[in-house]
């Protein structure tokens, strides 16, 4: 990771991991590659950058405590409004993470395949990519926030299929956390709408869509971005 060449530091990454079948797979299984990989979030090369995030997404999915090591190199508490990211609020310190490149899901979001933890998820779709099943709305940008109604985020638990009261409770303070996510967007005076979504299910659960929850407009800046 010394070497001046962006070439040599993206194969020293695409020698920790790889993907087949759409999978990601360790090629090292040895944990002194991991402080390598944290190093490669930080590298000025954004294709360097992207494979460390892949290369760690493994270590992640085995040791959770590495992930909030990573969120202070890999992404940071503002937006510009330029690319699509999966983004993460923190639901102990109400910190809310932004991937510093694109980053859809898969290899990039760092965060594993698993929705039983502290941090609510929410994808953002810069205008023109949002997803197929999102009719209209080319021009707008589209944020998906991602509810799960049997875990507790507060309780860290998950809630019992005949507590109808405790799912009523949870769904209001997902709810709470999805209107803080809103906010951060409103908040980076983005200069195009943001349609928003809810996505509802987790697990084995089929999940529900809602479309068009709320709407962000757009703010005329020359520098958009919170700060």
């Amino acid at each position: 990771m010394t070497s001046d060449r962006s070439g040599d530091r993206l194969r020293a990454m695409d020698l920790a991991s790889g993907k087949r079948g759409g999978a990601i797979v360790l090629k090292l299984h040895d944990p002194a590659v991991v402080p390598i990989l944290l190093q490669g979030l930080g590298d000025r090369d954004l294709r360097v950058q992207r494979a460390a995030a892949r290369g760690l997404r493994p270590w992640i999915a085995e040791d959770r405590a590495l992930l909030e090591a990573a969120l202070g190199v890999y992404a940071g508490h503002t937006f510009d409004g330029r690319h699509s990211h999966a983004g993460l609020l923190d639901t102990n310190t109400g910190e809310i993470w932004i991937p510093r490149f694109a980053a859809m899901k898969g290899h990039a979001a760092l965060l594993p395949d698993a929705d039983t933890d502290r941090y609510f998820r929410f994808d953002f779709f810069v205008p023109g990519q949002g997803p197929s099943w999102i009719h209209g709305g080319a021009a707008d940008g589209h944020l998906l926030s991602y509810f799960v109604p049997e875990w507790s985020y507060s309780e860290q638990r998950l809630i019992a299929k005949h507590d109808e009261r405790g799912a009523r409770r949870n769904g209001r303070e997902q709810a709470r956390l999805a209107d803080k996510v809103v906010d951060f967007y409103r908040n980076a005076r983005l200069p195009y709408d943001v349609r928003v979504h809810r996505v509802t299910g987790g697990g084995g659960l089929q999940r529900a869509r809602e479309l068009d929850v709320d709407e962000i407009k757009r703010t005329q800046s020359t520098s958009p971005g919170v700060r």
